[in-house]
Formats: C-alpha cells, structure tokens, sequence
C-alpha cells in the first residue's frame, strides 16, 4: 500500500505512438466514453487536479466531479455510462423434460420402452403392468396422469396405490371386490337346478329375477342359493334377458 501512496510516474517514460495504439484497442473493448471515464479516474488517483482533467477530457468541471463522487460512493460500476440501457439478459429457455419411458397398447400387450430397452407386458398380466407403472411414478419417470390415463384410472386413485405398493408391496395392488374367482360353493349340480328353474319360469312367463329363482328352487329342491350367486352365475352364463325368447320358442313348439 505504501508504493500506491508515493507513486510517482516523472520517472517513467511514456511513448506516445504505443499509447495511441493501445487506446485504439481500448476503445473497441470499453468503449470511448467509457475509457475516457477510465483514464479520468486514474489521473485523479495520481493527484492532478479535476479542473485540468476536465479541460483535458473535454467534459465540464461538475460533471468530473460528480462522477469521482459517484465512484468513490458505489464503485467501479458507477464508471459505465448510465444513459445507455444495458443490453438484455439471455433469457434461459428451459426445455420440458422429454418423458425416457414409452408406452404403447396393442390388442393383446403393453410395450414399454424405457430408453434403449423394450419391455413387453402381456394383457393377462395387468397385475405386473400396474406395479411397474405406479414404479415409473414413484421414480419420477412418468407422471401421476399419465399412469392412471393407462390403468383407466383417476391420478387420486394412482396415488394412492403408489402409497399402499410402498408400503405393503404387490398385494396391495390386487382388487379387493373382485370376490370370489372360482365356484368353490356353486357347484355343477346347483347350476343345472338354476337352470331348470330359469328354463321353468321364462316357458310359464314367469319373473326370471334373482331373488324369484331363489324362492322358487327352494321350495322345490330345499335349496337355498343366495340371489347374489344366482345374478352372478345368470351373468356369466350369457342368460340375462333370454327368458322372453324361451318363452316364445316354447308357445311356438304349442302353436305347431
């Protein structure tokens, strides 16, 4: 700090073809006025006085002295030129991220691509499709509607599997109101009395109705069959809405 404070540059010798080639590079760089404003602060560091570097710069004594002023208050900034607009920031143009999993439907399977890999899903195994998808989610590789638009279910309902797959793994993911899967308790031999019954009660026009065919076979058999098991079994055996055309077969067999 000491030879800041007695610099004295009477020693040095100055060449004045090299300072003009150095200021001509020093324009296009800072610009000329900003030089100018440049050149002004280091005379006045070097003790000369505002007057005669105003004269020497071509700018009025005020304006000098208000600039070293400003300068010495906020810094090397306030040396630009503060009537010229700064140009514009480059705005960051933030891509969306393109989704690295692809899921494609076809009739009988799911293709997954996940980057460079394939993955093939059968249709049977949906299973094995939900919890690889609510994994996607969970890993942030696809979102909360993008799953549930493919499990043709709501993004609520996604989150919440999400949680309970998390918590108590693949069988949480399994539909608790699909009930029972196999006839264990209906056997072959209670369908034919359904079916009986059913045939009996469309030929005599008779209500078809669940809880009508369990009455009916009860007091005919002692059979007692719940008219939810009955519904269930009338649904899959394809006879809803049959027992008017049995009806009609039978009154034209009479009528021939």
């Amino acid at each position: 700090m000491s030879q800041i404070a007695t610099l004295n540059c009477q020693s040095i010798d100055f060449n004045t073809n090299v300072s003009k080639q150095r200021i001509e590079k020093a324009k296009l760089v800072f610009g000329e006025y900003l030089l100018k404003r440049m050149l002004c602060l280091c005379l006045y560091f070097m003790g000369a006085k505002r007057n005669e570097i105003a004269q020497l710069f071509d700018f009025p004594k005020e304006t000098v002295c208000s600039m070293f002023k400003v300068i010495m208050k906020e810094g090397f900034d306030a040396i630009r030129d503060r009537r010229t607009k700064r140009p514009p920031e480059e705005k960051v143009i933030v891509q969306e991220k393109v989704s690295a999993v692809i899921i494609t439907e076809t009739d009988d399977s799911w293709q997954i691509k996940v980057n460079s890999l394939d993955i093939l899903i059968l249709k049977t195994n949906r299973l094995q499709f939900k919890s690889m998808l609510l994994s996607f989610v969970t890993n942030k590789l696809i979102s909360k509607t993008e799953a549930a638009n493919h499990l043709n279910i709501s993004s609520s309902q996604v989150a919440h599997l999400e949680k309970e797959l998390l918590k108590n793994d693949i069988p949480a993911l399994i539909d608790k109101r699909e009930g029972q899967q196999k006839d264990y308790k209906f056997s072959s031999e209670l369908k034919s009395e359904m079916i009986i019954q059913f045939a009996a009660n469309s030929a005599l026009g008779k209500s078809t109705s669940s809880a009508v065919l369990s009455k009916d076979i009860q007091q005919r058999t002692n059979l007692q069959l719940s008219p939810r098991s009955i519904r269930y079994h009338i649904s899959k055996l394809g006879l809803n809405g049959k027992s008017k055309l049995l009806f009609n077969l039978v009154g034209l067999k009479k009528n021939s």
